[in-house]
C-alpha cells in the first residue's frame, strides 16, 4: 500500500510534467513555423512589390512545378526585364494542407522559379482571394495597388499581415 502510495506521487507529476513538455513543444513549433512564414513573405513580397510596374489581386500562372493549379492572389509584372512575372500562389499538394507560393514566370512563360513561403495554410472565411488587400497611394498614381497588405494564418497560430509599398516614379 505505501508503495502504490509513493509510486503514485512520483509518477502523476512526472506525467503531468511530460505532457506539458509535449503541449509546449507543439506551440514553439507552430511560433516557429508561423515567424519563418512571416520573415519569408516580408523579404520577397517587399522586394517584389517595390520593383513592380504593375500590381494586381489577380493573373495568369504559368504552368508547371509543384504549385501548378494553384489560387493567384496577387500578380505582378517585373520592372526590369519585359514578361517577367511574379506571382503569390496557395495550392495545396499531393492532398497535403494549403501552401501560400511565390512563382516566378520567366520571359518565355514557364516556371524559372517557385519557393514555399507558408505551410499548413488556414483559409480565410471569404476564400483565398481575401488574403490580399490592396489600396492605392496618392503619390504613385492611378494604381489599385500601390500598398499591398498580405494575411495569412498557420495552422492554429494569430494571424501574420505583412505590407509592402511600391516605390513612387516611373520604373527603371
Amino acid at each position: 500500500m505505501l508503495g502504490t502510495l509513493v509510486g503514485t506521487m512520483i509518477a502523476v507529476p512526472l506525467l503531468v510534467w511530460v505532457l506539458t513538455a509535449l503541449r509546449s513543444q507543439e506551440t514553439s513549433v507552430r511560433s516557429s513555423d508561423r515567424a519563418n512564414a512571416q520573415a519569408l513573405l516580408r523579404g520577397y513580397l517587399a522586394d517584389d512589390v517595390a520593383a513592380a510596374r504593375a500590381v494586381a489581386r489577380t493573373g495568369t500562372d504559368c504552368p508547371g512545378g509543384e504549385s501548378a493549379g494553384g489560387t493567384v492572389v496577387l500578380s505582378m509584372l517585373g520592372a526590369g526585364v519585359a514578361g517577367v512575372r511574379t506571382n503569390y500562389v496557395v495550392a495545396g499538394v499531393s492532398g497535403l494542407d494549403p501552401v501560400l507560393w511565390r512563382r516566378v514566370c520567366g520571359t518565355d512563360g514557364a516556371l524559372a522559379d517557385e519557393v514555399a513561403i507558408a505551410r499548413k495554410l488556414v483559409a480565410p472565411d471569404g476564400g483565398w482571394t481575401q488574403t490580399v488587400v490592396c489600396s492605392a497611394r496618392a503619390d504613385v498614381g492611378p494604381d489599385e495597388c500601390g500598398q499591398v497588405e498580405m494575411t495569412f494564418r498557420v495552422d492554429g497560430a494569430v494571424a501574420a499581415t505583412v505590407t509592402a509599398s511600391r516605390r513612387v516614379g516611373p520604373p527603371r
